[in-house]
């Protein structure tokens, strides 16, 4: 090939070629040498003729001793003279200075490289179908990796000239660490992304961490008080309106899953607001959905007024449940923590808490909690339907459990309509803290102040007109019971007998079917048990009267009611008493040795042990000690001057005096039992005065 023109020395030294400038005083930009590339003279049309590429060595400052920084250029042309596309720096820097230029890679150039003018680049595979997707891979050169090792990362920086030792530090990075020692068998590693505050990242501000288990891990790096993390779900709508999502959490399986449903959103999580968004609001409820056979749907509802609503869009109540079949609540204790020591279980808990505070040492009667019962049925009647409400009562500010229920329609005998408060609800039963329990309302003392004054444990408040009572309802629909047969019992034991069943009762009432065959009713009647002296803890009280269906009274040892009729009887024979015998009954009068245990017992009648000598049929014993004296209010009491060696509740010495005397008396008396005459004040009267008419008989039959 023949050079058509040489500009500048050329020197061909073996195998080398060197373009040497004449130029003897060299600066930035000075061209030492040029290898263009053209086209013939008489090509056709005036671009075909011009310069097509070059290649030009450009010094990048003034040669000197110690300088001689050149970069290569290397221009092409299309349409036109060639410009420069590209340039190899003194430094090594590799530069493409065409906007929107590409590097190819592979045979056939079948991975691109691409700048996009101000914004980046592109790597692009340029093949098409499946599999032609481009790949970046970072590879550490360590071949022993350990835990914590880095294969690979990627670093956000500021310019070195920025201001400031902490500007020009990594201010975020895309790391890549592995959690173990590698092997033909482990590769666990995670992905750390990481953001800096005032530190290198990953020293303070924000960290999140996507590890081989599928955990994504999100904290905050910098340790003050109040630092925590924060996801925010961020909607681009710029006019929030009512029902409109501001963002969605949702928990699905893979696209893989078997059958249509499987692979449908399974459940999320959904803000929406509740209106039109402004400068001042922005009320939101949070969406809670589940899926069963289908897509996810709302199941719990929580408002911007705090309220949870389930099974519900619009909750009226801080918890509002609602359902077909299903509104229900349940607490449940799985364990419990119960031992001999302390006979403690402590089970599940329903609590309900408000905080009241009484002024003044008085506290009125105000509520502690309550269980409404609502009703949206309207053809029974909607609104409160029935409560169970705790209170503080009066000025001891105890505690009652009340239990209340809406008063009957007067037209339908149904609940009353909507829009019934709880003021309108009427108590029908209370447990106070005494233990007693009110049937019917309230009770009120004296003052008219509901109270728990004397306690006695069932009391039935009976309203004017009121027939409610104590009812025993046997659960067989069959009246025709047989005889015998318990329908209802009411019984009383001493805390010694050692049993809780009702046959061991010390003392019962029962009511039972009574004297009936085969008739077409049930007849009823009831017994009275007691328990005799002699029978110990445990054992049965017997029958100490009884009423039969037929109106028949029976004592223990004797008849009484209707028992007259003839038809009853057999063997009737005539009874005359012993006219002598009689004449010897003494009518007494006399004192009680301790008249404080006989305030309302009379002082007329007889005495039994004189009544037993002439007939034993006439006295009876009876339980207990014979007399006890009067000292329960005869004490010491705080307050009182006590002398040394007593204490609070010892007798008095006039009390401790009378006890000695009786205890005294008391020793003269056999037995622990008292007699009892079976005749009383009236029959001494009629004795007394049948007695002077006889006498008076007498004397006139003896004249």
């Amino acid at each position: 090939m023949a050079l058509s023109r040489i500009t500048n020395y050329i020197e061909a030294d073996g195998a080398d070629l060197n373009l040497q400038s004449s130029d003897t005083t060299i600066t930035a930009s000075s061209v030492l040498g040029v290898i263009n590339f053209k086209a013939p003279s008489e090509a056709s049309g005036t671009d075909a003729i011009l310069l097509a590429s070059k290649i030009e060595a450009v010094a990048e400052g003034t040669f000197s001793a110690s300088s001689n920084a050149t970069k290569l250029s290397f221009a092409t042309a299309s349409s036109e003279a060639a410009a420069e596309k590209m340039a190899l720096t003194s430094g090594g820097d590799l530069k493409i200075v065409t906007d929107g230029a590409s590097i190819f890679f592979g045979a056939d150039s079948e991975i691109e490289l691409r700048h996009v003018a101000d914004d980046g680049l592109i790597l692009k595979h340029v093949g098409t179908g499946d599999g032609k997707e481009p790949s970046l891979t970072f590879q550490a050169g360590d071949n022993d990796i350990a835990a914590d090792d880095v294969l690979g990362q990627i670093n956000f920086q500021a310019p070195d000239e920025g201001a400031g030792t902490d500007a020009v530090t990594v201010a975020g990075h895309i790391k890549c660490i592995s959690e173990g020692d590698f092997s033909s068998t482990n590769n666990e590693a995670l992905l750390e992304f990481a953001t800096g505050d005032s530190a290198a990242a990953g020293t303070d501000g924000g960290r999140l961490r996507l590890k081989p288990t599928g955990i994504l891990e999100l904290k905050d790096m910098r340790t003050a008080d109040g630092s925590s993390p924060t996801l925010v779900l961020q909607t681009g709508d710029t006019d929030i309106a009512q029902n409109d999502i501001l963002g969605t959490i949702n928990f699905q399986a893979p696209d893989e899953g078997t059958g249509t449903d499987a692979i449908l959103v399974a459940a999320g999580i959904e803000a929406i607001s509740e209106g039109d968004f402004s400068s001042s609001s922005n009320a939101t409820s949070l969406r809670f959905k589940t899926g069963s056979s289908a897509a996810a749907s709302e199941r719990m509802r929580l408002t911007s007024a705090g309220r949870l609503g389930i099974n519900t869009t619009s909750p009226d109540a801080l918890l509002d449940v609602e359902g077909t079949t299903d509104a229900e609540i349940r607490v449940t204790r799985t364990t419990a923590n119960f031992s001999a020591s302390t006979n403690t279980d402590a089970g599940s808990v329903l609590n309900l808490e408000n905080k009241v505070l009484f002024e003044n040492g008085y506290g009125g009667d105000s509520n502690v909690g309550q269980i409404l019962f609502n009703s949206q049925d309207d053809s029974t009647g909607q609104g409160l339907r029935a409560k169970i409400a705790c209170h503080k009562i009066g000025f001891g500010h105890f505690e009652s459990l009340s239990f209340h229920v809406s008063p009957g329609n007067t037209t339908s005998n149904q609940a009353l309509a909507s829009g019934t408060n709880n003021t309108s609800l009427a108590k029908r039963m209370e447990i106070d803290a005494n233990g007693t329990v009110t049937i019917g309302g309230d009770v009120f003392n004296d003052s008219g102040d509901r109270t728990t004054v004397n306690p006695v444990g069932l009391v039935f408040n009976m309203l004017d007109g009121d027939t409610r009572g104590m009812y025993f309802v046997r659960g067989a629909t069959d009246n025709q019971a047989s005889d015998g047969q318990v329908l209802g019992q009411v019984g009383a034991r001493a805390n010694t007998d050692g049993s809780n069943t009702m046959a061991t009762a010390s003392s019962k009432i029962l009511f039972e079917n009574a004297g009936q065959s085969s008739g077409t009713a049930a007849a009823c009647g009831f017994k009275i048990f007691t328990k005799d002296g002699t029978i110990g803890p445990g054992s049965a009280p017997t029958v100490k009267f009884a009423i039969s269906s037929d109106g028949n009274f029976t004592g223990s040892d004797n008849n009484i009611g209707s028992i007259s009729d003839q038809r009853l009887k057999k063997n009737i024979q005539d009874y005359a008493y012993d006219l002598d015998k009689f004449k010897q009954f003494k009518p007494r009068t006399f004192e009680w040795r301790n008249p404080s245990m006989h305030k309302n017992e009379e002082t007329t009648g007889f005495i039994a042990q004189e009544l037993e000598s002439l007939d034993s049929w006439l006295s009876y014993e009876i339980e207990g000690v014979i007399d006890k004296p009067y000292v329960d209010t005869e004490v010491y009491k705080e307050g009182d001057t006590i002398p040394s060696g007593k204490k609070v509740g010892d007798l008095l010495p006039d009390a401790q005096e009378k006890k000695d005397a009786y205890d005294a008396e008391i020793a003269l008396l056999s037995g622990d039992k008292q007699k009892a005459a079976k005749l009383g004040k009236k029959d001494a009267m009629y004795v007394s005065v049948i007695q002077q008419l006889i006498t008076r008989i007498e004397a006139l039959e003896s004249k």
